[in-house]
């Protein structure tokens, strides 16, 4: 079962890095031998030669030596990069900020978004609920706003938030 996590985790990062690397103008090749070694993936754009080996963590301790063999004809060929590419296994993270929703209602209320304020001549923000933490930034408190209306940047983070405004008691997303 191992086996198989391993070997989805290679094949859908390899099918990541094609669509990147074609859309950034490179002709990519799966599985192109180079001298005699195989490489995963090898793109090449006006004649810049780049190579790519992916491997999941789990194989990197029994493909020490295929990887420095792999090294060894990259450099001989004089590629302008040969690339491990390591995938791990998702996990899931939970973020949980005591009192972020009461802080984050507090400073929309004193400094409503200029993004809000246009929405209506009387916005008002009546509370956040369902904050959804995406990353966290421990730093300086600060809050800086996106382009979108309900969506922030700031020292905590990224935050969307279910926002009911008084006028209307309209929810946002």
């Amino acid at each position: 079962m191992r086996r198989l996590a391993a070997d989805y985790l290679e094949a859908e990062k390899l099918e990541e890095l094609v669509d990147e690397l074609s859309r950034d103008g490179y002709r990519v090749e799966r599985e192109a031998r180079l001298g005699n070694q195989k490489f995963d993936l090898v793109a090449q754009r006006d004649g810049e030669l780049r190579v790519f080996e992916v491997k999941a963590r789990s194989r990197l301790a029994e493909s020490v030596g295929q990887l420095a063999r792999l090294r060894t004809a990259a450099l001989e060929a004089r590629v302008a990069g040969f690339h491990l590419v390591v995938v791990n296994p998702p996990r899931e993270i939970d973020v949980t900020i005591e009192g972020l929703d009461r802080e984050l209602t507090r400073h929309l209320r004193d400094q409503l978004p200029a993004t809000l304020d246009r929405m209506s001549s009387a916005t008002q923000i009546d509370r956040v609920k369902r904050v959804e933490v995406d990353a966290v930034d421990v730093g300086a408190p600060a809050f800086t706003y996106a382009d979108g209306p309900l969506s922030t940047c700031c020292s905590a983070g990224v935050a969307n938030w279910d926002m009911m405004a008084s006028q209307r008691t309209t929810a946002f997303r």
